[in-house]
């Protein structure tokens, strides 16, 4: 079964985020069992036909593919709906109004691009319509996210933790008092609607609370970072064997 499907039937299902979009890493990352492939096309490298074939590697497997956008207009969100993104991830989205324009974005269809096999297949006839998650970064965004998620066509949500605690004059602190109240009201908010939450796994969020909280689709890392580990372990390793 494919990773999109298990995700929509209720179950975890556990990605990458990619930066630089080469395929080679995207290759990798399939090979080695992630179920979906988070293309950063907003703090990322930006390079489109890179970022295509990225798509199209994804779409070869049973792996599925979300593109976080570089904005959060319906121009931005459609495009990546036309490349065939398997689901898009929408920054900072902090009003109902913001929501309804961008979910406006998956019933524009412009036909003979990638998303139809460039015209081979009808709209029409084509598969379930791409994932829609919001990013709430703002006090406002917390604020709103009923009257967000209630927006028909958006599927769910994910905290953007490290934009929300600057917005609240702490950055990186995700044990004040402000954050942990934001984040709890947005979780519930997902949970109570049945929608798909999102989130990262690292020292201070681990799997095991994630589901306990609701959550589904989990971001495991980085490929930077990832990377950057991997290089610095095998220089310890080999400087502690010689």
């Amino acid at each position: 079964m494919k990773a999109l499907e298990r995700l929509r039937r209720g179950e975890s299902v556990f990605g990458m985020m990619q930066t630089h979009p080469d395929p080679a890493l995207t290759e990798i990352a399939m090979w080695c069992g992630y179920d979906f492939v988070l293309l950063d096309c907003e703090h990322g490298v930006v390079d489109e036909q890179a970022q295509l074939n990225v798509l199209r590697t994804i779409a070869a497997g049973d792996a599925f593919s979300l593109v976080r956008t570089r904005h959060n207009d319906q121009s931005d969100v459609a495009r990546y709906f036309d490349f065939g993104a398997d689901g898009v991830v929408v920054p900072n989205v902090s009003t109902s109004e913001k929501a309804m324009e961008i979910t406006a974005a998956r019933a524009r269809w412009t036909g003979g691009l990638r998303a139809d096999r460039y015209g081979l297949i009808n709209a029409g006839s084509m598969a379930a319509s791409p994932l829609l998650i919001v990013l709430i970064e703002s006090p406002l965004g917390v604020q709103n996210v009923e009257a967000i998620l209630d927006v028909e066509g958006v599927d769910g949500a994910m905290v953007g933790a490290g934009d929300l605690s600057t917005r609240f004059g702490k950055p990186g602190d995700f044990a004040s008092t402000e954050f942990i109240a934001a984040l709890k009201h947005v979780e519930q908010a997902v949970i109570a609607r049945r929608k798909i939450l999102g989130g990262k796994i690292d020292a201070t969020s681990r799997l095991s609370a994630l589901q306990d909280r609701g959550y589904r689709l989990m971001i495991a890392g980085r490929d930077m970072s990832m990377i950057r580990n991997g290089f610095l372990q095998a220089l310890n390793e080999s400087k502690r064997k010689s």
